[in-house]
């Protein structure tokens, strides 16, 4: 691959050089001309004397027009080469860090197979009767979740036919209305919850019980209107549903 000497180095400054000498001896023709005619410019008007002028120095003026290009080419081509380089050495940083990050990989995994097998051989017979314990603990409470999620479940469904049924019988009724959802399968979803607290100590699920609780309990609900009467019963439900989903989110897999 090339390295930094094998970039042919520039020098600008030549074009400086080159245009100065050419100025000194454009100038210096310049001079003698005017010397050799300078009875013809005594005898110009100023206006032929600056033309004169004009004429005589926009030569000089588009030659260093044109140097100035050239070098200014020159000048891009360094740069271009500089970049070059510093790309070149930039990619074989990336190539070192890619080989040392390597090496770091490896090293981490050999050291993290090395931790867990040190692990494995510290597990002793009582951490792994504490693990046996906590998931017999976890599964006891599923369980118990799943018998609420059940009874749930049953006592949900006949009080929705309960509403439905009260929805054909009062939807058209305007007078004073009082009563309540069906009651036997949340008389039986209460007694089981009050069973249920004795047998947990999840600070979680014994408050979602207890909020079950209050929704389930069973003050008569009075309303102007069948319309209304079952929007109150639907909101009860609803509020029921609620506390069973945040009991059946505390299950653990």
């Amino acid at each position: 691959m090339n390295n930094s000497e094998d970039i042919p180095t520039r020098r600008p400054k030549r074009f400086l050089y080159l245009g100065a000498g050419a100025t000194v001896i454009y100038l210096g023709a310049l001079g003698m001309y005017a010397f050799a005619m300078r009875a013809n410019f005594l005898a110009m008007h100023p206006n032929e004397f600056g033309d004169f002028l004009a004429g005589a120095f926009s030569p000089l003026a588009f030659f260093w027009l044109v140097l100035g290009y050239i070098q200014q080419g020159e000048e891009l081509k360094n740069s271009a080469d500089a970049l070059w380089l510093q790309g070149h050495e930039l990619q074989n940083s990336v190539e070192q860090q890619r080989e040392l990050v390597q090496v770091t990989r490896e090293q981490l995994a050999h050291e993290r197979q090395a931790t867990k097998d040190a692990e494995l051989r510290a597990i002793s017979e009582l951490e792994a009767a504490e693990a046996r314990s906590k998931r017999a603990k976890v599964e006891e409470q599923n369980n118990l979740i799943d018998q609420i999620l059940t009874l749930g479940l049953i006592a949900k469904n006949a009080a929705r036919k309960s509403v439905e049924r009260q929805t054909e019988q009062l939807s058209s009724n305007t007078g004073s209305i009082s009563g309540n959802l069906e009651t036997k399968h949340f008389a039986q979803l209460l007694s089981f919850l009050s069973q249920a607290k004795l047998k947990t100590a999840d600070v979680s699920l014994l408050v979602g019980i207890d909020d079950l609780e209050v929704e389930l309990e069973m003050h008569p609900i009075h309303a102007e209107g069948g319309a209304a009467y079952i929007a109150e019963l639907n909101k009860r439900l609803h509020r029921i549903d609620r506390s069973l989903e945040f009991i059946g989110r505390l299950r653990q897999e």
